[in-house]
């Protein structure tokens, strides 16, 4: 087993599930690294893979950093795919923060895995991918919203801040309501 395999399997054993649906991905996640080891990280496993995002805050914890992706036609955490040259998936997940942001001051809030999703991505006709799962591992963030941000052009429409009462009704995603949550509690206990 890879260095890793070994460090994303410690840092998702030592997650907390939010609720069963998180505690659901974690074991599925868990499966998929043991089950493909290294191929897990990688889009040659073709029906599921591990990717990694960031949940970008502002310090005040009142307001979200997404993106409109192109792809999904939706507003999101940044994220994609791990790249060889990421030395591990809190790596993965700022390098992705940073190009389709373009922010150039961004701070981890903890290297903890902040968010655990099982998402299903559609068919892609140009890039030849079929219908498959991303098990992304998302990282928390923080950057002034005054930061300059840029988009993406390849992938993304559009980068904007969102008053965390606001993220709700832009999607039907569940996960990025469980975000918003994570993120209030974070804001009362002051951290």
């Amino acid at each position: 087993m890879s260095k890793q395999v070994r460090d994303v399997l410690r840092d998702i054993e030592n997650f907390q599930p939010h609720d069963m649906i998180e505690e659901a991905y974690l074991l599925l996640t868990r499966r998929l690294l043991k089950e493909k080891g290294e191929d897990a990280f990688s889009r040659v496993t073709k029906d599921a893979h591990v990717t990694a995002s960031s949940w970008i805050i502002n310090p005040e914890h009142t307001h979200v950093l997404l993106v409109h992706h192109k792809g999904l036609g939706m507003w999101c955490q940044p994220g994609g795919h791990c790249e060889e040259a990421d030395k591990n998936l809190h790596a993965s997940a700022f390098r992705e923060a940073r190009e389709e942001t373009g922010l150039k001051k961004l701070k981890p809030v903890s290297p903890e895995v902040f968010d655990l999703d099982v998402h299903t991505i559609p068919n892609n006709k140009a890039k030849g991918e079929k219908s498959h799962l991303h098990h992304d591992v998302r990282y928390v963030f923080e950057t002034e919203m005054d930061n300059e941000i840029t988009a993406q052009v390849d992938e993304v429409n559009e980068v904007k801040w969102f008053a965390l009462e606001d993220v709700q009704g832009l999607n039907s995603d569940e996960s990025v309501g469980r975000m918003v949550e994570k993120t209030l509690k974070m804001r009362k206990v002051g951290r």
